[in-house]
């Protein structure tokens, strides 16, 4: 009794801490907890509470490695998270809680390998995870819980099939996430998650309606995002979280409006999006997906620029993007969507110095260099977003497309 005690000291301490933002701190008393818990699991290894107890300290291990980015020592306690959540399971299968414990430690696996650029084997554990979560929800139709979590299997299967660019696969997964989302909030309209849960899930399909080519679903979806996330904000205006959604939602239809041709209005939307992103990342400059979304905004403004032939303004908007990509980078250079981000400001760089100087060594070792990390991203993503990238740059250096064209498509994608 003294040591399970002790074992809940520590996870109240860990909460303390992760709450602080002291991740290091955190970790050591995680690491306490599940030596506890290993401890008392192996004085009494029939215990199905015990077991269970020391599956969780591995979970919460995984998770504070992942937050402090070392995604390879989250897959190690991950997997030893899994290992113990199959046996629970198998050795009782009726058990509600136990199921829904393995298809969580699935969906940290698929997570992990996402992040890892594995997307095969994401795929496979986001399977797991939607196949046991659609038999919890059928078993128990009535929970709102257990619906939730059958939408965001649903969400996670079409991210990867976007990702390895099977758009029809994704349209069916988003569509069901999107069905699963309007039930959930026509039956608790009051619920702030879950009316913005269904926005996010309009914005889905409003991304790939937009990749298939067809603009004008595609527009219809996100102003069904953006009237939500008005409305989210409106009610909350002091919610980071909400005013971000607002953000996102006023570049969606720039981008849809800028495809369209409509450069009036993508203007007016890149802008009102770029105005919030600047106030979240001013009031919290410490936040890097902050700081990554307000560097975006430049970089579709500097596109919408050049389109209108204003390339002072354009200048200005790129060198921004630049000096936050930059940032980001000496940050995290980890990141694979910074090493991505760094990539393109570098490419489009160089094409505007090539447009000055067409012999600028230095310039066209910068564009090679961009190319060169593109290869890279997609051999070990396997997405083929860097590929399309890659082309743009190779129609550039064959002349079969100007600079201002390509800067124009290397800022859109």
């Amino acid at each position: 009794n003294l040591k399970n005690l002790l074992a809940i000291s520590c996870q109240y301490l860990v909460i303390i801490y992760q709450s602080l933002g002291d991740l290091d701190k955190a970790l050591v008393y995680f690491n306490d907890y599940n030596r506890l818990e290993k401890e008392l699991y192996e004085a009494n290894p029939k215990s199905e509470k015990l077991k269970n107890g020391l599956a969780i300290s591995y979970e919460k291990l995984g998770k504070i490695y992942q937050s402090l980015g070392d995604l390879d020592k989250a897959l190690e306690y991950f997997n030893l998270d899994i290992e113990l959540s199959k046996e629970l399971y198998e050795a009782n299968p009726k058990s509600e809680n136990l199921k829904n414990g393995l298809a969580i430690s699935y969906e940290k696996l698929g997570v992990i390998y996402q992040s890892l650029g594995d997307l095969g084997k994401a795929l496979e554990y986001f399977n797991d995870y939607n196949r046991l979560k659609q038999e919890l929800y059928e078993a128990n139709p009535k929970s709102e819980k257990l619906k939730n979590g059958l939408a965001v299997s649903c969400q996670y299967l079409g991210h990867i099939y976007q990702s390895l660019g099977d758009l029809d696969k994704a349209l069916v997964y988003f569509n069901d996430y999107n069905r699963l989302e309007k039930e959930l909030y026509k039956a608790n309209p009051k619920s702030e998650d879950l009316k913005n849960g269904l926005a996010i899930s309009y914005c889905y399909l409003g991304i790939i309606y937009q990749s298939l080519g067809d603009l004008d679903k595609a527009l219809q979806y996100f102003n069904d995002y953006n009237r939500l996330e008005k409305e989210l904000y409106e009610a909350n205006p002091k919610s980071e979280n909400m005013k971000n959604g607002l953000a996102i939602s006023y570049e969606k239809l720039g981008d849809i409006y800028q495809s369209l041709g409509d450069l009036d209005d993508a203007l007016n939307y890149f802008n009102l999006s770029s105005q919030l992103g600047k106030e979240l990342y001013e009031a919290n400059p410490k936040s890097e997906e902050l700081k990554n979304n307000l560097a975006i905004s430049y970089c579709k403004l500097g596109g919408i620029y050049l389109i209108k032939d204003n390339e002072s303004e354009a200048k200005q908007n790129f060198e921004l993007y630049h000096k936050f990509v930059t940032d980001l980078v000496k940050s995290n250079p980890a990141s694979i969507n910074n090493q991505s981000n760094y990539a393109e400001i570098s490419a489009i760089s160089a094409i505007l110095e090539l447009q000055i100087r067409s012999d600028n060594q230095a310039a066209l070792n910068a564009l090679n260099d961009s190319v060169l990390s593109w290869q890279k991203l997609h051999k070990q993503t396997g997405r083929e977003y860097y590929a399309k990238k890659i082309a743009v740059v190779e129609q550039y250096q064959k002349g079969q497309s100007n600079y201002k064209e390509t800067v124009i498509k290397l800022s859109q994608e």
